[in-house]
């Protein structure tokens, strides 16, 4: 893999130039790991974990036991970024969805390149209320009431997401099903009634909003 690619492909760090964002990845630790594998646990030490090739599923554990998923990390993404400001991870994990390539920094070397680069604090700041609203979003997903209104709120986020009625699913339909607090029978049973009423075109991961004001209108 190409040193500059985990660095260079990370939108925290788009406004260094060549030279910064070698000198950072300098300091990173590259790990390749393989379906299903674990990258991120509770017992390991403060890291922020950039995805640069693959994907990385991070779930957590809800009170009672069950598994919670929170996000699926992609190429240019990262997770572990308030563990660097002392957020203490007691059950957080993510795991690889198939092969994949991380990289990892230190929280030591972390705020060494905050020190060195004090601009990065502002947009990281940006970056991480952006985190608290993606979950007070879940939050949010997870009190209505019905599947169907759900499913709804989240294939219209996506799509004003994507600027885009014609999109594709950021995740397999399972983890989407976790997402949205359901069962990926009731999720494709949902998909279908939706499909029947003309709302949306699907084929595999590609969905189409074929009548978003409909949607709206019966849903949200």
């Amino acid at each position: 893999m190409d040193v500059h690619h985990c660095v260079g492909i990370v939108p925290l760090f788009d406004q260094l130039n060549e030279t910064e964002q070698a000198q950072i990845d300098a300091l990173v630790t590259h790990q390749s790991v393989q379906k299903d594998e674990t990258i991120l646990a509770p017992d390991q030490e403060a890291a922020l974990i950039i995805v640069a090739n693959g994907a990385m599923k991070v779930t957590q554990l809800t009170p009672t036991g069950h598994e919670q998923l929170i996000s699926i990390v992609h190429p240019g993404e990262y997770e572990g970024e308030s563990a660097l400001f002392g957020e203490i991870n007691e059950n957080r994990f993510g795991i690889a969805t198939t092969n994949t390539v991380v990289c990892r920094l230190t929280q030591s070397d972390f705020q060494q390149v905050l020190r060195t680069y004090p601009d990065l604090n502002f947009k990281l700041m940006r970056v991480m209320a952006h985190r608290l609203i993606q979950l007070e979003r879940q939050a949010q997903f997870l009190t209505m009431p019905k599947i169907e209104e759900r499913l709804a709120t989240f294939l219209v986020d996506l799509s004003v997401s994507e600027d885009s009625l014609t999109f594709d699913l950021p995740m397999k339909l399972k983890d989407v099903a976790t997402f949205l607090g359901t069962t990926p029978e009731t999720l494709s049973r949902q998909l279908r009634r939706f499909e029947s009423h003309q709302l949306i075109r699907r084929s595999g991961r590609r969905l189409t909003l074929l009548d978003l004001d409909q949607l709206e209108d019966d849903y949200l």
